[in-house]
């Protein structure tokens, strides 16, 4: 999946600094953006059919290469400075479904 980043409001940092929290520029709604998104997905699984029911073992792993995205930024007030969020790097899925 590639798509292109979270739309977001910019901190104003003078002002923020001024304020000793985080203000937002609201004049600017959505006009800036995160980085471009992306994360490869793969994914296995296993099926049983019996004569009345089956079961079903997955295993998914979700963004394999680790790349942490970025969500939106914050303002850290013990330094004055802007910080990243990120969303979280890979992360295995193991499902296990019975069907009747």
């Amino acid at each position: 999946m590639w798509r292109g980043g979270y739309r977001t409001v910019p901190i104003d940092l003078v002002a923020s600094n001024v304020a000793g929290e985080e203000v937002r520029d609201y004049d600017q709604d959505f006009e800036t953006k995160a980085p471009d998104y992306y994360r490869i997905d793969v994914g296995v699984n296993f099926r049983k059919n019996n004569p009345n029911w089956s079961w079903i073992l997955s295993v998914d792993i979700q963004n394999v290469t680790g790349r942490l995205n970025v969500w939106d930024e914050y303002y850290r007030a013990e330094s004055g400075t802007l910080e990243r969020i990120t969303m979280v790097g890979m992360l295995p899925i193991i499902n296990f479904k019975v069907e009747f």
